[in-house]
């Protein structure tokens, strides 16, 4: 996590290279990453500490216990249906799409399997329902962050945009789980 920023800086330089108007020198250097650590530094703190939670998570193997405690509720395939993906929307905000299947994934497909949907259908499914959704969740929103950044827009106008989509991709999401828009894989 801490390697790739570092590569990526240097093989920004490299590349730009050609673009700077005067010589580059290393005042110059020390200067732009000094402006540029001011925007860079919340967005790497935001990764870090997702990471942490998600590997004190893990470690405390609070995935497995989350199944067996949906499961206890005996809710209905309908409700399980709704209840994952905007659980997962929740956990968007905190943790990356990759750890929550890592650490709630088998409890999910456990859970919806357990209801008769095609365990096929949840496991291609749940890297919708987590990974595209915390790219657009704030706090951990980084997709977002990216699109405000290349549209230069303000955080509340992008947000309320992001929120149509998120409802938008939580609505699909549903309508495939509960069997109502066809699969043709399946």
């Amino acid at each position: 996590i801490l390697f790739t920023p570092g590569v990526a800086a240097i093989y920004s330089l490299i590349i730009s290279r050609d673009k700077i108007q005067r010589e580059l020198n290393i005042s110059d250097i020390f200067h732009m990453f000094k402006n540029a650590i001011i925007q860079i530094t919340p967005v790497a703190a935001t990764v870090y500490f997702a990471y942490s939670i998600s590997y004190l998570f893990g470690d405390a193997e609070i995935g497995a216990t989350l199944g067996e405690y949906v499961q206890s509720f005996n809710m209905s395939k309908l409700q399980l249906v709704i209840f994952f993906p905007v659980f997962t929307t929740f956990l968007g905000m905190i943790l990356p799409g990759s750890s929550q299947i890592a650490i709630f994934g088998t409890g999910i497909l456990g859970a919806l399997t357990a209801v008769g949907i095609n365990p096929l259908l949840v496991a291609a499914i749940l890297p919708a329902i987590t990974g595209a959704l915390e790219g657009m969740t704030p706090p951990l929103a980084l997709a977002m962050y990216a699109a405000m950044g290349i549209a230069e827009s303000d955080i509340g106008e992008t947000s309320k945009l992001a929120m149509v989509w998120v409802f938008a991709h939580l609505a699909v999401a549903i309508l495939i789980l509960a069997g109502l828009l066809p699969i043709l894989f399946i």
